[in-house]
């Protein structure tokens, strides 16, 4: 039922609140003063009343005064620019914009434009110090969420190799599928994971043309050939599966290498970072070689 779970009436709020966009201020002092907050039963939602867009514009209002406060709260500038008194003008505001809404039942979208055009004109340099201020954060917070979901993916390729190892719990023998060097790898964009083994005779797909052209510059530092490593299988089957067609398709900074390689001594399967060949050309694609 509406109005069965508001709490922010007031003596003489509904007379206060109906007199537009100059005595919304009025009331949100006498609410900020006053503190008298009881439930309001006699309200009769208007005809045409949208619910969805009357929480939309609530939510918008309380988020904001939320964050406006916060602000107002850190200033200690009274003649900063903007002020801090502008900036509070701005809570109060946005506090009778939620008031307004929730509790006189104002059209949501007219009392949120009334709301703008009073900001743009009395408030321009406090809304856009706020706005400007907003930007800052959400980008800070995007940034710092979309690291968080790389990392997680990062280890999506490990995780994949050592669950492939697992199978092979001791030395892989000359009947093994899979050479003495394991490797995974995330494209941290999709989450999606390959797997790959080191050997020519445990390759899942003959070396493609592209993976050809990719080695090419390769320089051979280790003692074995750069066409056999983990690696390069696994970035092969990513070609394929993917149905890459020019190195110029690959967008590395989304490709995440893993390896585990079997460490003969002490009989375990342990991680490692690529080996010099193949560091070569993972970091000349720009991709994370994991070491």
């Amino acid at each position: 039922m509406w109005g069965s779970g508001e709490s922010r009436t007031l003596e003489g709020e509904q007379k206060a609140l109906g007199g537009g966009e100059d005595t919304m201020l009025d009331a949100e002092q006498k609410v900020l003063e006053g503190g008298q907050r009881a439930a309001r039963t006699d309200a009769v939602a208007p005809p045409g009343f949208d619910p969805a867009k009357v929480e939309e514009v609530k939510k918008w209002a309380f988020d904001r005064y939320k964050e406006v406060e916060a602000l107002h709260a850190r200033m200690s500038i009274q003649e900063s620019d903007p002020s801090k008194d502008d900036v509070e003008k701005v809570v109060k505001r946005l506090r009778a914009l939620e008031i307004a809404v929730a509790v006189n039942h104002e059209d949501p979208v007219a009392a949120k434009q009334r709301f703008e055009d009073w900001a743009r004109r009395e408030a321009k340099v406090a809304w856009l110090y706020y706005v400007e201020h907003w930007k800052k954060q959400k980008a800070k917070e995007e940034e710092e969420n979309a690291r968080k979901e790389r990392d997680r993916r990062k280890l999506l390729a490990r995780q994949a190799v050592v669950e492939f190892r697992k199978t092979y719990a001791g030395a892989p023998d000359p009947e093994s599928e899979v050479g003495t060097v394991l490797a995974g790898l995330v494209d941290v964009k999709t989450g999606l994971v390959w797997l790959g083994s080191s050997g020519v005779p445990n390759r899942r797909y003959a070396l493609t043309t592209i993976m050809r052209d990719i080695l090419k510059n390769v320089r051979q530092v280790e003692k074995w050939k750069t066409d056999v490593c983990a690696e390069v299988d696994v970035m092969n089957t990513y070609i394929k599966e993917i149905g890459i067609t020019s190195p110029a398709d690959i967008v590395g900074k989304n490709l995440n290498f893993h390896a585990e390689t079997w460490d003969d001594l002490r009989q375990v399967w342990k991680a490692r970072g690529a080996c010099g060949n193949c560091r070569q050309w993972i970091t000349d694609i720009n991709a994370d070689h994991g070491g």
